[in-house]
């Protein structure tokens, strides 16, 4: 029986077969980009853009913000730093890139998806959960850049 044993071995080893190195995943997946690159993004100036009203309920996947722009101009692209803030201490901080058709001198909802994967967390302004327990956040959004339409 050792001697089937050590003649099968033998086989598979002379073969090239490689056991150890089969993938079960699929192949040529790429890991999804973290950043959109904008070209022509232009620092916000005071007065430019206002933000205003977010939200994010307890279980949504969602973050929503209303975006002022102050401009004579269309913005297609705008860069926020965002600050999580709960108990006075950051609990996290991202800078998101949002694609956009922001008129000049006009106000509008944008949406993008939420960082809070597990559901854990929602924002302080928002109704708080009646059954379920989360913890509330304050967040602290900055306008970065903006990226402008060329035909005006």
């Amino acid at each position: 029986m050792s001697r089937r044993f050590i003649v099968i071995l033998l086989m598979v080893l002379c073969f090239g077969v490689d056991l150890w190195s089969r993938r079960t995943t699929r192949r040529s997946l790429k890991a999804p980009e973290t950043s959109i690159a904008v070209s022509g993004m232009i620092p916000v100036g005071v007065g430019m853009i206002s933000v205003g009203k977010y939200d994010k309920p307890l279980r949504s996947r969602y973050e929503t913000v209303f975006v002022t722009n102050h401009t004579d101009s269309t913005v297609t692209a705008l860069r926020l730093r965002l600050q999580y803030i709960s108990q006075g201490d950051t609990i996290h901080q991202t800078e998101r890139i949002l694609r956009c058709n922001l008129p000049a001198r006009s106000t509008r909802r944008l949406t993008f998806s939420s960082w809070d994967k597990q559901f854990t967390l929602y924002y302080h302004l928002t109704d708080k959960p009646s059954r379920l327990h989360g913890t509330p956040y304050d967040v602290c959004i900055t306008p970065v850049e903006i990226s402008v339409s060329a035909d005006q």
